[in-house]
């Protein structure tokens, strides 16, 4: 028998005609998935839905417990460029964020500020602005509201609603002047008992976590942002 003439032929990484499909996820505890049960956190959730889709879906969960906007601005360009320096033409990216609970906060005392309203401001339209060096497609996350009377104190810190609001109109502003997409959960929240959502007061439970993922995965649905081509 004639033997077969056909070779396997590889090809190097930067020719190979695959294109990525990533979502970075930055933020703080709550985007980390502090106090969900194990793998429940709403990014993980979004990871089980997104990555069974392609071979070269992927979601990166980025999130830092304690961040601030400070913080945050420090490592966002750095590691969005650790996960994206193969990237190709063609390649989709998006990138989430999701922090300003701690900024939002009192630490020592009720009256002194971890970060003040005109910083946190300024640091959300540099964080945009570091973002689209990478994609086009941010969005922010708006903040939760808590449970006071869990934390506030809650430890040496204070976490209140009428701060958590003053924080998240800032978010809304700043992404309306952006415009860029301010996906707000805490309206459903608050009407729907919030409560019941949270674990230790701060951190959402593992139906509040899957309450997030749902609202976030259906805002990035109806604007395009996951849209495959």
């Amino acid at each position: 028998m004639e033997k077969s003439s056909k070779r396997f032929i590889s090809f190097p990484c930067d020719n190979f005609p695959v294109t990525m499909f990533a979502i970075l996820a930055f933020g703080d505890s709550i985007v980390q998935g502090r106090k969900a049960p194990a793998s429940r956190g709403w990014v993980q959730l979004l990871k089980e839905d997104f990555e069974y889709r392609g071979d070269h879906h992927y979601v990166f969960n980025l999130g830092v417990p304690g961040d601030t906007s400070f913080t945050l601005l420090k490592r966002l360009a750095a590691e969005s460029q650790a996960r994206l320096h193969h990237r190709r033409e063609g390649d989709r990216i998006v990138l989430l964020i999701g922090v300003g609970t701690n900024d939002a906060k009192c630490v020592g005392s009720p009256d002194i500020h971890e970060t003040d309203p005109a910083h946190f401001r300024k640091n959300l339209h540099e964080l945009i602005g570091q973002a689209r060096t990478f994609t086009d497609r941010v969005a922010l996350i708006g903040l939760l509201p808590v449970d006071e009377s869990k934390v506030s104190p809650y430890g040496d810190t204070w976490f209140t609603n009428a701060r958590q609001g003053e924080y998240n109109t800032i978010i809304k502003e700043v992404c309306g002047w952006e415009k860029t997409l301010f996906i707000d959960p805490s309206g459903r929240w608050q009407q729907d008992d919030h409560l019941r959502f949270l674990e230790d007061g701060l951190h959402p439970n593992g139906i509040g976590h899957r309450r997030l993922y749902e609202q976030i995965h259906g805002a990035l649905t109806k604007h395009g942002i996951l849209k495959e081509d």
